[in-house]
């Protein structure tokens, strides 16, 4: 026989022994009283008062047992079940307001888990660093690196175990044929080894593969290996990658990936470390780095300011050297061209953290507005039960037992409503990640886990709790008896109750005035962020990118024809009114910081108001102000003569030339881009 069975069984058997008993008390007793001259029906009277409440004595006999706690649970349960299922009405309601309440907080805090609380799927995930470098006269709070500052950095500092370097780009992977674009990481060689990560397949890059005569070789992540190849065995052959023929050495485990860029392909960043000085000034990539064991952050940083401080007498700068004056080596510092140490989670994570929590918090705020609802329900509900509870009372039962009554119908609504609410969690949590996925750092992390679960059933007894206590203030003696001695009659509510009423509506309305402030202000946000103008009129446009292979448009000239005959076929498309080229479309561009000469202007020295640099060149054909309905407030726009063979010319914004020439009309000046030969023309 199951458990279960063998403990109701011997249940049964324990309750008719203590009935037999009790009756055999009350049997003796009335049988003595007779044989001492009273009436048969003065010794029953007599020997049941005497006794005392049988209902009373039976309780606590049996909550003297073994196991008594479980049926008395059992017991409570079934009578919470049914007597909310004659008010299926109120049951609906409760279970509703709950669910939504919990529910909403069950997906914020997955997500919450997802991305802030569950640590990187690496060892040791605490001693990854994300190091890149800084300029703080340009504006530029995180920036990359060169190539010789990783090489040097690799060399001289203390602190890590190991440092490698990567760069994000796309490449098309496949046959010119049926091509798929992908994202692609140039990294370093150790750098898979930096994460402690050991791929599924094959073997990473060696340091002979990262020079720049090794031969082409490339890694798959196991996405792609899985999507374009099927799962096939692949380690050992040849891939068209952007139309050259690369050899797969390896394949990395399910998920890997770096910073969240979702790269699919993993190819040699290909260095010559006696080729240091060329790779000056270059900045494009970014550092990984594994602290060594006992190293903290602070620790490193630490160190960091004395390697800052001896960087460039390392390379033979000279001390204070302006840039483009005799002696000057671009090189890191501690003044102007920083490098700094993060976390790798927490600058994935970065600002979207800070407005999760808020999100949850607001969530609670929800769910305390949905419980303090409930518990008036409660309240009420339970006036309109107090000829119950009196006579059960009377009957006998404490007021242990009443508590315990209504808690646990509080706990069966509240996990109901729970369980309701892990549903709708579900759902809206798919819904928010599909349609937020590209702006949630860790979005492949998202998921309603063991914890998650946890967090659920925590608030579902939780608020079983705090909305269970109000109906508690109608089990005082007072209250009982005047239900008693109101033959019928509701009784009036005595002043504790009406005071929590109140207490209970106040707090609803702060709550939710509190809430429709907060969603006013963030409405208001989302409107000005909406009517932000732009530059252009961003109405009746589309845009989408092509990527030519490099094997075959090898020159700037087939690269031109290719975009000019595409120009010409869009805009012979009925509806059409305008078609243009750009490199990069406002203002989801990736600022590169040319250094640059501008014809009339000096910089002042020690970074001291507007410095010799330009956020960002972008190429465009010479329709491209028509067609983006961008003004030109001076000046000319491109035009046909404007060709291959004239002198170069270029646009700059209103920003530009208030900084460089403030006093002066810039038509006519001219520019020169950092490694460029030649003077450009501001038109």
């Amino acid at each position: 026989m199951s458990l279960p069975g063998r403990f109701f069984r011997s249940r049964r058997r324990r309750d008719a022994e203590l009935e037999a008993e009790l009756s055999s008390h009350l049997a003796l007793d009335i049988d003595a009283r007779i044989a001492r001259g009273e009436s048969p029906d003065d010794a029953r009277r007599n020997a049941q008062q005497d006794f005392g409440n049988t209902v009373t004595v039976r309780e606590v006999t049996t909550d003297m047992w073994s196991g008594e706690t479980m049926h008395q649970l059992i017991q409570d349960f079934r009578h919470a079940v049914r007597s909310l299922a004659r008010v299926p009405g109120f049951t609906a309601i409760a279970i509703l307001t709950l669910a939504l309440g919990i529910g909403a907080n069950t997906a914020i805090f997955s997500v919450i888990n997802g991305v802030i609380l569950r640590p990187l799927p690496y060892p040791k995930p605490d001693q990854l660093i994300y190091i890149n470098s800084q300029f703080p006269t340009l504006g530029f709070s995180q920036f990359w690196m060169d190539a010789a500052e990783f090489l040097e950095f690799r060399e001289r500092n203390q602190s890590f175990q190991r440092v490698g370097a990567y760069t994000t780009g796309a490449v098309n992977v496949g046959t010119d044929a049926s091509p798929q674009r992908v994202t692609s990481a140039l990294v370093s060689d150790g750098f898979m080894e930096t994460f402690g990560v050991a791929p599924l397949q094959g073997r990473t890059f060696t340091a002979s593969e990262t020079i720049p005569t090794a031969p082409l070789v490339g890694i798959l992540s196991y996405e792609l290996w899985q999507t374009a190849f099927g799962g096939h065995p692949v380690v050992g052959t040849q891939v068209q990658i952007d139309g050259v023929p690369r050899t797969i050495v390896g394949v990395m485990p399910p998920g890997f990936d770096v910073h969240d860029q979702g790269v699919k392909i993993w190819l040699p960043l290909r260095l010559d470390p006696a080729q240091i000085k060329q790779y000056r000034g270059g900045h494009y990539l970014y550092l990984i780095g594994r602290l060594k064991d006992g190293i903290s952050l602070q620790g490193a940083r630490a160190e960091l300011e004395t390697l800052l401080a001896n960087w460039p007498a390392a390379d033979g700068a000279v001390a204070n050297a302006a840039p483009g004056a005799p002696g000057f080596i671009h090189t890191p510092n501690n003044k102007l061209h920083r490098v700094q140490y993060a976390g790798l989670q927490a600058d994935m994570i970065g600002s979207i953290g800070k407005a999760l929590w808020i999100l949850q918090a607001a969530v609670i705020v929800v769910l305390l507005i949905a419980c303090a609802n409930l518990a008036n329900l409660l309240l009420m509900r339970a006036e309109t039960r107090q000829k119950e509870l009196a006579l059960r009372a009377a009957l006998g039962a404490g007021r242990g037992r009443l508590v315990r009554l209504f808690m646990t119908e509080s706990l069966v609504l509240s996990l109901s409503g729970a369980a309701a609410g892990v549903a709708l969690a579900f759902v809206g949590l798919r819904t928010l990640v599909a349609a937020g996925a590209s702006s949630i750092p860790r979005s492949g992390a998202i998921e309603m886990d063991g914890t998650v679960f946890a967090f659920t059933l925590a608030l579902g007894v939780g608020c079983g709790l705090v909305f269970g206590l109000a109906p508690l203030l109608h089990l005082s003696t007072n209250s009982l008896g005047m239900a008693l001695r109101e033959a019928g009659s509701r009784t009036t509510g005595i002043a504790a109750r009406n005071k929590l009423r109140r207490a209970l509506v106040v707090t609803e309305m702060a709550l939710a005035v509190t809430l429709v402030i907060g969603a006013g202000l963030l409405l208001r946000s989302f409107w000005n962020l909406m009517n932000v103008d732009a530059g252009f009129d961003r109405s009746h446009l589309s845009t989408f990118s092509v990527a030519l292979p490099t094997r075959v448009y090898t020159d700037s000239v087939k690269r031109v024809l290719f975009f000019d005959n595409l120009m010409a076929q869009i805009g012979a498309v009925p509806g059409v009114q305008g078609a243009a080229v750009m490199s990069g479309l406002p203002p989801r561009r990736r600022v590169n910081a040319n250094d640059t000469q501008f014809e009339g202007f000096t910089p002042k020295p020690n970074g001291v108001g507007p410095q010799s640099n330009v956020d960002y060149y972008q190429y465009a054909s010479p329709n491209y102000f028509s067609t983006m309905k961008i003004p030109i407030v001076a000046g000319r726009s491109f035009g046909p003569s404007d060709g291959p063979l004239s002198p170069p010319v270029l646009l700059i914004n209103e920003t530009t030339a208030h900084m460089y020439y403030p006093n002066e009309s810039p038509i006519g000046r001219r520019i020169k881009p950092s490694g460029d030969t030649v003077w450009f023309t501001i038109v």
